[in-house]
Parts: C-alpha cells; sequence; structure tokens
C-alpha cells in the first residue's frame, strides 16, 4: 500500500516539476538521499518522496540537508500524510530542518505563488510581511496599543508580529478585513532564492574501494566529497565529475542509467568505478586505470573519448 502511494507521488512530482519546465532525474531503485533531482536554469532542488512523513528519519534529514549543500540546492520532503492525517495544501511543514509539502503546495511553490502558511506546533500560522503591517498600522495614525484592540490581541503581540513576521492565522484572518491577504503574505521558502545552509562537511560511511577512489581524485587535484547520491563522490576541478562507485553486478546497468539522468540534469561529467564488466555504453573504469591517472586532464580526456 505505502509502496504504490509512494510511486504515484513519484509519478505526480514528476509530472508536476516537468510541466514547470524542470528538467527531471527519476532515482528509484539506487540508494540515495533523494528521490528526484529537478532543475530549471538556476534553481536545483533535491527531493525526497515519502507516503507518510513520519518516516523522515534525522539521519535520512541529515544525509538530504548534506547532498543539497554539496550541489547547493533545495532540499525538500514530499508526503503523503502525516500521523495525523493528510498534508493540508499550501501549507508548509518541516521535518528535521527540512521543509516538507504536499505535492499541490510543491506545484504552487515551482510557480512563483506565495505559500505563506505553515504549521507549527501543532498550529496553523502565516509568514507576515512585517512592513506592509507597520505601513497599515501608521497610515492609520494607530498605535500598536490601538492596533492590538482592533485585533483584539495584546500590544506586546502586535510588537512581536511586526518584527518576527509569524502570526495565528485567526488573527491574520481578522486583518484580511482591512488588508488584501496577498499584500499581507510573505513566502517563508522561495526556490528562487539561494539555498541555506553551511558547506556539507559530510560523514558517511565508505567501502574500502569507495575510499581509494576519493583518495584518488584528490591526489589527482580535485576537490573531492563522498556523497549519498546516486554518485558516491563528488569530485570537481574544472568542471564537476559524478562519480559512481560499485561492484553490484546485478544493478550497476540500472546505477549507471539513473548517474547519466542525474549528470544530465547537471550538466556535469559522469563515470562509474567498477570491477566488474558491464554492457552499459556510460563510461566505466577500473580502480588501478584511475590510480594511473596523474591530473585532472587526463580524466576529462577519457570521459571525453
Amino acid at each position: 500500500m505505502f509502496l504504490g502511494l509512494k510511486n504515484s507521488l513519484l509519478r505526480e512530482c514528476a509530472t508536476i516539476l516537468k510541466g514547470e519546465g524542470f528538467r527531471v532525474a527519476e532515482c528509484s531503485g539506487v540508494r540515495s538521499a533523494f528521490d528526484t533531482l529537478a532543475r530549471r536554469e538556476d534553481i536545483l532542488l533535491v527531493i525526497k518522496v515519502l507516503s507518510n512523513i513520519e518516516g523522515f528519519t534525522a539521519e535520512a534529514a541529515r544525509k538530504l540537508r548534506e547532498v543539497a549543500s554539496l550541489l547547493g540546492a533545495h532540499p525538500i520532503l514530499v508526503g503523503g500524510c502525516m500521523k495525523s492525517g493528510s498534508l493540508t495544501d499550501n501549507v508548509l511543514y518541516e521535518r528535521n530542518q527540512v521543509f516538507v509539502v504536499s505535492p499541490k503546495t510543491l506545484q504552487s511553490l515551482v510557480c512563483g505563488d506565495i505559500v505563506g502558511e505553515f504549521a507549527q506546533r501543532g498550529k496553523y500560522c502565516v509568514n507576515l510581511n512585517a512592513s506592509v503591517l507597520v505601513d497599515f498600522r501608521k497610515s492609520l495614525g494607530l498605535t500598536q496599543k490601538q492596533l492590538a484592540r482592533m485585533l483584539d490581541v495584546s500590544p506586546h503581540t502586535i510588537y512581536r508580529y511586526e518584527h518576527s513576521a509569524s502570526m495565528s492565522i485567526e488573527v491574520f484572518e481578522k486583518l484580511t478585513e482591512f488588508l488584501p491577504k496577498n499584500r499581507l503574505l510573505h513566502n517563508r521558502f522561495n526556490v528562487d532564492s539561494e539555498p541555506e545552509g553551511k558547506p556539507a562537511h559530510l560523514s558517511l560511511s565508505l567501502t574500502p574501494l569507495k575510499r581509494e577512489v576519493l583518495t584518488s581524485l584528490k591526489k589527482m587535484g580535485f576537490e573531492a566529497s563522498p556523497a549519498s547520491a546516486p554518485f558516491d563522490v563528488y569530485a570537481r576541478e574544472m568542471q564537476e565529475i559524478y562519480t559512481l562507485v560499485s561492484n553490484d553486478w546485478r544493478r550497476l546497468d540500472h546505477q549507471i542509467k539513473v548517474l547519466k539522468q542525474v549528470c544530465s540534469v547537471l550538466d556535469g561529467m559522469g563515470v562509474c568505478v567498477s570491477q566488474r564488466k558491464t554492457s552499459s555504453k556510460g563510461p566505466v573504469m577500473s580502480l588501478k586505470k584511475l590510480r594511473n591517472m596523474d591530473s585532472p586532464n587526463q580524466l576529462y580526456e577519457f570521459l571525453e573519448n
């Protein structure tokens, strides 16, 4: 049941994103912190999909945030339901420092619509455009105390609204009797903005082969980091290289296929380091061949040929 719901959510997300002009890589069937990668011009999204968001652990969130930081992307969790019921459309939720949305809310975000409502400690609030509230109060010649009386709240609450920009739904509805909603609301999350977060410090457990590949790329002169993604190592010098490291003969062809899709979205180069033979037409090399390379140019030339 839950697998069927997740697959349905994945298809819905892909349809929404492609309809809004995003290039999309679907990463089903590989181990990755995200299920969908999407790009439109400078906007990059890494999306995890779960039928029930209660299954989004702190560890899963950490990995998603880390890979998003590595790629300069926005991490998003798209879900169908939570413990108390279905996710409400056009409301932002948050789990473990990741924004959580329904498919409908995802569509609103990528369309550029304002999603100012969010869930906080079991209550719905709005992200207020505080400067509009201040200008409105001053235009009427009201003190904070007088506006508080109009809205049936305390003067301290008005002070907080004008500084923290967070307001309860009940008070917001009263305020919309005087000002239109679109003027009052402010996006809590905007996909057009620069992604937040510090540079990633990845703490992944690596197999000996992955550690060897990471070390070899660094010795060649690349900046290289491990990643919980359809690629195992992210390397950068003149151009980004996304390296899959796998000896899993049963899934290798599929892993390479997904890697190609990811590289197409990221506008980077991909390579698979494996000791296994594969029928895939993708660039595959042995660890020995990688070790024998002395510079990034040698790897670039191999991939271009």
